[in-house]
């Protein structure tokens, strides 16, 4: 099964998108509600997908964490 990661930090819209993704037939390995908490994530496991929102609360905004997770993993990332 695929496994997708959403890094979203509006907890209705992220609820929304894991609700689609399941019902899809893909397994959510976590929900992120900041680039703090991604990096968290992504370090226990690797998904297939990430689908993340630009602006994010945190140091970092989506951009600059998804420059940093495609530097050590081609991980196919889809801005919201």
């Amino acid at each position: 099964m695929k496994k997708v990661l959403i890094i979203e930090d509006e907890t209705i819209i992220s609820f929304g998108y894991r609700l689609q993704i399941e019902r899809m037939g893909f397994e959510v390995t976590g929900v992120a509600r900041s680039t703090e908490e991604a990096e968290e994530l992504l370090a226990r496991e690797r998904p297939d997908l990430i689908i993340m929102d630009i602006y994010l609360k945190g140091s970092k905004t989506g951009l600059d964490l998804a420059h940093e997770i495609i530097a050590r993993d081609p991980i196919p990332i889809v801005f919201l």
